[in-house]
């Protein structure tokens, strides 16, 4: 019975995002979105929806400026990636994959958090937006 309502939350947030301005405001013209996909590692499906998601974002979104930075859990310090998250100040952070969700939603409090790829939300301590 949860599934039904994981699928209906995760559209809701892709549609807040997708509907949320990347503009930048007046005077502001030289600002740029950072939009950051934290992939827990580097294997082709999770490329793959980083790249649909990039894809998407360029159609919604034509004319504005986005930066968007992929960052791949393997092999990093953690606290060092958290430093570069908060650094990074992202207004959209996309998560492919459990680790990678696991450690935005304990270590990021600004933006919205988009997640993806991840097996069993609520048996891997992944809370519903």
């Amino acid at each position: 019975m949860l599934r039904p309502l994981y699928n209906r939350w995760c559209f809701l947030i892709v549609v807040f995002a997708m509907e949320t301005p990347l503009e930048a405001k007046p005077g502001e013209a030289d600002t740029v979105a950072v939009v950051v996909a934290l992939q827990s590692r580097s294997i082709a499906a999770y490329d793959s929806v980083v790249s649909g998601f990039e894809e998407q974002l360029r159609d919604l979104f034509a004319g504005t400026t986005f930066n968007l930075q992929r960052i791949y859990l393997k092999d990093r310090d953690p606290e060092g990636l958290v430093l570069q998250l908060q650094a990074l100040n992202p207004m959209v952070t996309l998560t492919v994959g459990t680790p990678a969700t696991r450690l935005a939603q304990e270590q990021l409090s600004k933006g919205s958090l988009l997640f993806s790829l991840v097996v069993e939300p609520e048996e891997s301590g992944i809370a519903p937006p």
